[in-house]
């Protein structure tokens, strides 16, 4: 489940190129979204825990889809993006564990 009880989580790092935050939240063990921000002059990959079927599974203008690969032995929905904030919205389909 996405965190046990918990509903959201947001955190950030302070790397040589500026501050990198994540969110997400969920709803009954769902992930329903993440969101990711990334410094100036920066590029990065996001991986999205999926479930089998990829199905309502939204983002926004930039971030593009690199296709379904496993990351640390998990089933993951794989973005390119740049400088930027972009926030993933995620439906039923999809969950993390």
């Amino acid at each position: 489940l996405a965190g046990g009880i918990y509903t959201s989580l947001e955190g950030s790092y302070e790397s040589n190129y500026g501050t990198i935050k994540s969110a997400w939240t969920a709803d009954k063990g769902r992930m329903t979204s993440f969101k990711a921000t990334i410094p100036a002059n920066t590029s990065a990959t996001v991986y999205i825990p999926v479930n089998d079927t990829v199905a309502d599974f939204g983002c926004c203008d930039g971030a593009i889809f690199q296709g379904i690969t496993t990351r640390n032995g998990r089933r993951t929905a794989q973005y390119e993006v740049v400088s930027g904030t972009y926030e993933f919205t995620i439906g039923t389909s999809l969950n993390v564990k």
